[in-house]
């Protein structure tokens, strides 16, 4: 025999039996039938009820409750299909773990800070890593019409807090003699259910946040090394090697030109968070690849400073650094701190 919309009645109750729970409760001359579609069954991710109350018949005032559990089974076996299909076919709103990987390379092999990579910059040079870590904020997944939907980041003490997340690439082995064993090469958080096409997320620090006491700031903002002074605020990225020639080659990224005080607040001519937007992104099998053979590609990380032009090898992010200009382009920025249109050093790949 068939049921509503050719549904077949022992099939119904079949999975009535297997999807569903029900209860019946008799109070005075009410009963109240409550059937439950459970959690977990067959391809149905989610649960839920319907409750049916009707008066009780004279005749059926001292009949069993199991006889009748039985009955009302059988008879709305049809009405359990139908509420099991539409609790698998609706689509929750709850917030779902998201994780995004960032993948550090140099000239497409993975970062390491016991490697020594050659043939770097204009001067095919050779350098060993440091330090390698940067802030990033606002992270969003974006889709397919452009719309970018905000990640919750998971505060994990350590790593992340707020809007924002400490990577860091080093692990203090090789070179990188002044770092920490313990590294952070994902952002983690939630984000609502939906098909997303790329993702974005900022280089830097809230401003709101950039000029905290770093000695007593929650991490990740007490990362060592990782601060200029209250009112120079945070350094984004810092990326630091040794070429054969220069003991120390620098990326510092930060806010510069910035006055105040602690009481007043500061401001800061030039706020240096880049915007990165990435196309193509795939969530599951992505990742986000940065690698400094690309950021220097235009770089003489070998060439000298004269202590009056350059006082620093490499960029230290202030507008009359003669080294900035390029990784500044690399970044997205104009050298003084507005955006450009398009960035190169991040990019989609595949894991």
């Amino acid at each position: 025999m068939d049921g509503p919309e050719g549904v077949d009645e022992h099939a119904a109750m079949g999975l009535a039996s297997a999807m569903a729970a029900t209860h019946v409760r008799r109070r005075n001359q009410r009963e109240v039938i409550f059937i439950c579609v459970a959690r977990g069954a067959p391809a149905c991710n989610g649960g839920c009820c319907v409750e049916i109350a009707r008066d009780i018949l004279p005749h059926e005032r001292f009949a069993r409750s199991r006889y009748n559990r039985g009955m009302y089974r059988k008879h709305l076996a049809p009405c359990v299909l139908l509420l099991a299909s539409a609790a698998c076919s609706s689509t929750s709103n709850d917030p779902e773990p998201v994780t995004i990987s960032f993948a550090p390379l140099v000239a497409g092999s993975q970062f390491s800070c016991s490697a020594t990579y050659t043939g770097i910059g204009t001067s095919k040079t050779s350098f060993q890593p440091l330090d390698f870590r940067m802030y990033v904020t606002d992270v969003a997944l974006v889709r397919s019409d452009g719309v970018e939907v905000p990640v919750t980041l998971d505060a994990d003490g350590v790593w992340q807090r707020g809007k924002f997340a400490l990577l860091d690439f080093e692990d203090a082995s090789g070179t990188c003699v002044g770092g920490s064993k313990e590294t952070n090469l994902t952002v983690r958080g939630k984000a609502p259910p939906g098909t997303y096409a790329g993702v974005a997320f900022t280089v830097g620090i809230p401003e709101e946040e950039n000029h905290l006491d770093a000695a007593t700031a929650p991490a990740p903002l007490n990362a060592p090394g990782m601060s200029w002074s209250w009112s120079g605020g945070y350094k984004y990225v810092r990326i630091d090697v040794q070429t054969p020639k220069n003991k120390g080659y620098y990326l510092h990224l930060g806010a510069t030109n910035c006055t105040g005080s602690v009481s007043k607040g500061f401001t800061c001519a030039a706020g240096n968070r880049p915007r990165v937007k990435l196309d193509g992104f795939d969530l599951r099998q992505g990742k986000v690849a940065l690698d400094l053979a690309d950021l220097w590609a235009n770089q003489d990380l070998d060439a000298q400073i004269d202590g009056k032009t350059d006082q620093v090898p490499g960029c230290m992010a202030f507008p009359g650094d003669p080294e900035c200009p390029s990784v500044f382009t690399k970044l997205g920025l104009n050298i003084d701190g507005s955006a450009l249109p398009t960035q190169s050093l991040f990019k989609a790949a595949a894991r």
